[in-house]
């Protein structure tokens, strides 16, 4: 009985190593983010995670799943063998070549490296607050800041506003134009690591008046927003975005309030 076991265990090991004999090595051919192809023999694969390969001229690379797009793999067995998983094209020397693919990942892009980020941001604001109605901001802004995660970025920012507004006397309406330069602090963050992500943000500084000492929209300002940003490449983004914009206002040297827009953004990440 011992004699048995020991000759099913020698007749198993010599059928796999003739398995494995019968096959060279997968092959993988690696279709990088940047462009670049790399062909090689699989050494090892862990799962959404990386890939390690060596070349046809010796040299042994791993590569990882951020910066791969797909991957097309194949399997070649050895001329001449008898067994084979893949059919001989008529009148050829020797065996073809199956091949699966990997498909495209969702995420094409590689999350942007920690770093300088600039973001340009383009918003309309109406006006809601009650007696503010039609009192319309539009604003441009440039902040200056860092990545500093896949999930957040904090910087500074400036630009310039533009508010048209309607002031009530009691002998009518007068239409005015007010322009500010706000200063102020920027943090963002993201939901997702991924090539589509919903993100929070909030901004807090302080409106400087273009319009002389006596009047203007000048004060502490707040905005906080939410949207979506959509990847375009690994360094740069578009995105669209709602926000509520809090603004202190003094008109004419002796009206002091507060102005509440609904802003609607498109803006820039690079």
């Amino acid at each position: 009985m011992k004699k048995l076991g020991l000759l099913s265990i020698l007749l198993v090991s010599l059928f796999l190593g003739a398995r494995a004999q019968n096959y060279a090595a997968d092959r993988a051919a690696i279709h990088l983010k940047s462009g670049a192809i790399v062909r090689g023999a699989i050494v090892m694969e862990i799962p959404r995670e990386s890939i390690t390969i060596t070349t046809d001229d010796g040299n042994t690379l791993t590569y990882y799943d951020k910066d791969i797009r797909w991957i097309s793999r194949s399997r070649s067995p050895q001329a001449g063998s008898g067994n084979s998983d893949a059919a001989t094209a008529p009148g050829s020397a020797s065996a073809s070549t199956a091949v699966t693919s990997t498909a495209p990942k969702a995420t094409r892009f590689s999350a942007r490296p920690a770093g300088y980020t600039g973001i340009l941001e383009v918003n309309y604001g109406i006006g809601i607050a009650s007696g503010t109605s039609g009192w319309d901001r539009i604003q441009a802004t440039y902040v200056f800041g860092g990545t500093i995660n896949p999930y957040l970025y904090a910087g500074v920012g400036t630009g310039l506003n533009y508010y048209s507004i309607s002031i009530s006397y009691f002998y009518g309406s007068i239409a005015r134009r007010f322009y500010s330069i706000p200063l102020y602090a920027h943090l963002r963050a993201n939901m997702l690591d991924k090539d589509v992500t919903p993100f929070f943000a909030l901004s807090a500084g302080y409106n400087i008046s273009l319009d002389g000492p006596g009047g203007g929209f000048k004060g502490l300002i707040m905005e906080p927003s939410a949207g979506v940003s959509f990847r375009v490449s690994d360094r740069e983004s578009l995105y669209l975005g709602i926000g509520y914009a809090l603004s202190e206002l003094r008109s004419d040297g002796y009206s002091e309030g507060k102005l509440e827009n609904l802003t609607f953004k498109l803006g820039f990440t690079f």
